[in-house]
Formats: structure tokens, sequence, C-alpha cells
């Protein structure tokens, strides 16, 4: 969204990229007259600038006309916007989202240039499950995740990310998470159940053996007689 800070950014790409539908635009009411012109205005102005490269500009009067009058076409452009401005996460929300809204607005063609962007960005991301009690809070990465997004896998880009996990009344329980292409890391991970240890033989010690006894010395014989005789 134009004008919100990098961190609610990030956090919005996260609540976007669940598996789980977006919520839909069109539960909006439909634009007035001078609405619906200035949102065909925007659109048109969005496109010259996403052909030109100027993706936050486009991306900005994109949203606009998105806003006013939501369909397949303008979210397309969002998406390729994003993805031009290195938005890996969004755009791959904005063409689930495409999918999902306005499947009925599509060509053959639209659908296969989406099904193609998901999978150029599904190849930079993998996904994260909150596999935590209720009454806890998350965050990844140092955004908060709502209570609504437990349970359903968060899309993140590749490689490590922190998660932290606190409850009342607890210490805080931090994990390093790496996340692999097109894979679902979990938190807590899975317990792994501990394989029973091995009996240890008892080693046997040699007993050690006696002491040698020192020869006794025998006193040498005198001369001319026998050896322990009294002398004459």
């Amino acid at each position: 969204m134009p004008g919100m800070p990098v961190a609610a950014l990030r956090v919005g790409a996260l609540l976007l990229a669940l598996a789980g539908w977006p919520a839909t635009a069109s539960a909006s009411p439909p634009a007035a007259g001078g609405q619906l012109r200035q949102a065909q205005r925007d659109a048109a102005e969005g496109r010259r600038l996403l052909r030109e490269g100027r993706y936050d500009e486009a991306l900005f009067r994109l949203n606009s006309a998105y806003a006013a009058e939501p369909t397949g076409e303008t979210l397309m452009a969002i998406g390729e916007a994003q993805r031009g401005g290195g938005r890996t996460l969004e755009a791959y929300a904005s063409y689930e989202r495409v999918l999902h809204d306005h499947a009925v607005e599509l060509s053959i063609e639209q659908r296969q240039a989406v099904q193609s962007a998901l999978a150029e960005l599904g190849a930079k991301t993998g996904t994260l499950r909150l596999a935590i009690d209720r009454d806890a809070n998350a965050a990844v990465d140092g955004d908060m995740i709502p209570p609504a997004a437990r349970g359903q896998p968060i899309r993140l880009l590749i490689g490590a990310h922190r998660v932290a996990v606190t409850k009342a009344g607890a210490a805080a329980a931090v994990y390093d998470v790496i996340i692999h292409r097109g894979k679902e890391a979990e938190v807590p991970p899975p317990a792994v159940s501990a394989a029973p240890a091995a009996p240890v033989a008892a080693a046997v010690v040699p007993a050690a053996p006696p002491p040698a006894l020192a020869p006794v010395e025998q006193p040498a014989p005198a001369p001319g007689g026998v050896a322990g005789a009294p002398a004459s």
C-alpha cells in the first residue's frame, strides 16, 4: 500500500501470503461515476508507468484504481509491478488472488501468464506453519502474526528466519527456521522420539598380576670353606 512503512508492508505481505485466500476487494461498495472514471485514468497511468519500469509509481496508481474498480486486469498489473520491484511475497499473493477472485474474467493467455508468474515466484519461497497454543503470540523476523494466521501456512522467502513465540507466564521460545523452496516448516518443530539407548557392555578389566618377589641374595662362600660354614 502506498505510504505504508516498510515494517507494515512486511506484515501485510505475511498476511496476504497465507495459503488461505485473502479477503476479496469486491466486498467494497461500487464506485460512483466520478470515482470510476478516476480509477480508469489511474489504471491507464499505472500501466504506462509499469511499461517504463517505474514500479513504485505504477503500484501507487494501480492500487488506487483497484480500490475503486477491482478488476482482474488491474490486479494482474499490480502483481507485475510488485514482481518487478522485488516484492516477491506481495506479488505471489496478488497473483493467487487473481485466480481466486477474478477467474471468470481471465482469458486462457492471462491464466497461463498468472500460473507462470506463480511458478517463478514459488521457486523463491516456501511456507511456515505455526503450531502453537491459541493463547501464545508469535513474531516472524520481528513482525507480529495475528491469531487469524495460526494454523495457516505463511509464505516466506527461502532462507533463514527467526520465530519468537511468547506466552504469558512463560519464557519466550526462539526458533531459527530455514525455509526451503516449495517446502513447509513448522514451529514448534515436530517432536522426534528418542531411540532407546543401546545397551553398553560392561568392560572386563583383567586383574593385575601379583608383584614379582625380589630374589634373596645368598652370602658369598668363605675362601677354602663351604658357604655358610663357620670359620675355624
